[in-house]
């Protein structure tokens, strides 16, 4: 996860041999993400991309 401009979350899904499907692995990388940016009070928004 990059945060940009002190206020975006930018996560990127990079599983390159899986594709990107949505495996155990990356479903915790992407919670564990999210509780970061959750918790947080200066991340204001979130971009959600792929490789």
């Amino acid at each position: 996860m990059e945060i940009v401009n002190n206020s975006i979350a930018v996560v990127r899904m990079h599983d390159t041999k899986n594709r990107n499907m949505f495996t155990r692995e990356l479903v915790d990388g992407m919670k564990l993400a999210f509780e970061k940016i959750n918790s947080s009070n200066e991340i204001k928004a979130a971009i959600i991309t792929g490789y």
